[in-house]
């Protein structure tokens, strides 16, 4: 036996002695000590033990925050918005005859080069699946005129349609040029002067398109 260990066991159960590492002189122990002293202990550890289990049942973690709510989705309630649907345009082709009937009288003696007149359509034109209807207002223009005298013998007037008016839209036209010319007196003698060419309103005149007209319908 080690001497470490044989000066333990003198510790505890040897007969009365002076032992170095006290001091002071043991008293003999008894087994029926030793267990005693044993189950002290061991009951000890055991209260410390549910003493520990006692404060980790009491002892509770602080809340945890509230997650954010995603926002709510909300229905859509604009009604969705439909593709536009293409233009429908309608088209006199060129070379359609236009009828007129002017509206304010025109003449060589009181117009002017570059006049403004105004006539409305005296027959419908047909104008694809559309029509241009009778009583539509249009817009000519004064192109040219010429009196009556010694280097020009007959008067006349050259005109032009420029636009017409549908449906609260101006739409812009090209015609051909249209000449009226007044008659020429010839006597005996030879020809002499006329006189001033008067197109009096409620005249009709006939125009011809020189390139398609178009327009968009509403």
């Amino acid at each position: 036996m080690s001497k470490k260990r044989g000066t333990l066991l003198y510790a505890l159960f040897d007969a009365p002695g002076f032992h170095p590492q006290y001091g002071v002189k043991l008293e003999p122990i008894t087994p029926e000590e030793l267990h005693k002293l044993f189950q002290q202990k061991m009951a000890k550890l055991e209260a410390e033990r549910q003493a520990e289990e006692k404060r980790a049942k009491e002892y509770t973690l602080p809340p945890s925050p509230p997650k954010p709510q995603a926002p709510a989705v909300l229905p859509e309630t604009s009604p969705k918005l439909s593709e536009p649907k293409p233009p429908i345009i309608a088209t006199i082709p060129s070379g359609t005859s236009l009828k007129v009937t002017l509206i304010e009288s025109l003449s060589t003696e009181f117009s002017k080069v570059g006049e403004i007149f105004q006539a409305s359509l005296s027959q419908a034109v047909s104008a694809g699946n559309e029509t241009l209807p009778a009583g539509t207002v249009f817009e000519g223009r004064i192109n040219q005129l010429g009196r009556p005298g010694p280097l020009q013998a007959a008067a006349f007037l050259i005109l032009t349609l420029n636009s017409f008016s549908v449906g609260g839209k101006i739409v812009s036209i090209q015609t051909n040029i249209a000449r009226w010319d007044d008659a020429v007196k010839t006597t005996p003698f030879g020809e002499i002067w006329g006189k001033d060419l008067v197109l009096p309103s409620e005249t009709v005149l006939e125009f011809r398109l020189a390139m398609d007209a178009n327009w968009r319908l509403p």
